[in-house]
C-alpha cells in the first residue's frame, strides 16, 4: 500500500524574503484550509519544515519561524511573535503578539500565549526655552 503524500498547503516567496540571521521568506497559501483563503499571505519561515502541510497551522502577519521550530497541528503564530531553535508549536495552541519561544520549548493542547507590544516608556523629557531647568550659574 502507497503511502498518501499530503498536498502542499502554501508555498515560499523567495522574492519577499528578508535577512534575520538567515533568510526568511513570506509564505503565501496554495489552497484553502481553517480560516485561511488560498492567496493569503502569511509570516515568515526559514524553510517548508518549519511549518506542516498537515493540518490547520498557520503563520500570520509578520511572524517568523525558523531554525528546526516546527508549527504543526491546527497551532496559529501571529503578530510579530519569533519561534526559533528547536521549538515546537502543535495542537490548538495560539501563540502571538510580541512573544519569543525559543530553544527546546514544547506549546501544545489549547495554550494561548500573547503578549502586547513593549511599552517604549514616557517620552524623555525635553526642555523648552520657557522652561529652564535650575542648575548652578556661572
Amino acid at each position: 500500500m502507497q503511502e498518501r503524500l499530503p498536498m502542499k498547503k502554501f508555498e515560499l516567496l523567495k522574492k519577499d524574503r528578508f535577512e534575520f540571521g538567515c533568510a526568511l521568506y513570506r509564505i503565501r497559501a496554495l489552497r484553502s484550509f481553517g480560516n485561511v483563503k488560498a492567496g493569503d499571505l502569511g509570516g515568515y519561515v526559514e524553510s517548508e519544515r518549519n511549518l506542516s502541510h498537515d493540518g490547520n497551522s498557520w503563520i500570520a502577519d509578520e511572524s517568523i519561524v525558523s531554525g528546526d521550530a516546527v508549527v504543526s497541528g491546527n497551532a496559529f503564530v501571529y503578530g510579530h511573535a519569533i519561534v526559533s531553535d528547536s521549538a515546537h508549536i502543535s495542537g490548538d495552541a495560539h501563540v502571538g503578539g510580541w512573544v519569543e519561544v525559543r530553544d527546546h520549548a514544547r506549546i501544545s493542547g489549547r495554550a494561548w500565549i500573547t503578549a502586547p507590544r513593549p511599552d517604549p516608556g514616557p517620552p524623555a523629557f525635553r526642555p523648552s526655552k520657557a522652561s529652564r531647568q535650575p542648575g548652578p550659574r556661572p
